[in-house]
């Protein structure tokens, strides 16, 4: 593992540590390419799996593929204006530590 992938680790098992156990096999390369594009929507929103789970943001090259865009057979509600915006604004100023 690497310094930087040390470092995000300690900011996800201090934000969210329920998803410690995803972050360290995407690190350590035992993480399938589902739990890696979910691993990497949670991190763009700020590790805020809220957020990445109702994202907006369908110009992302990984967004087709991610674990929550369909449930139950259904596309997912939309999000609010005040949602949208939000996202936008963590999309835009990502406070993350390299």
């Amino acid at each position: 593992m690497t310094d930087g992938q040390k470092r995000r680790l300690e900011y996800v098992r201090e934000r969210v540590p329920l998803r410690v156990a995803l972050y360290e096999r995407c690190f350590t390369g035992k993480a399938s390419l589902a739990a890696r594009i979910k691993a990497m929507c949670i991190d763009c929103m700020g590790v805020n799996l809220k957020l990445a789970k109702s994202c907006p943001t369908d110009w992302c090259p990984l967004w087709g593929g991610r674990p929550s865009t369909w449930v139950g057979g259904r596309k997912k509600k939309a999000m609010s204006a005040a949602q949208v915006a939000n996202t936008e604004s963590l999309s835009r100023n990502r406070a993350i530590p390299r």
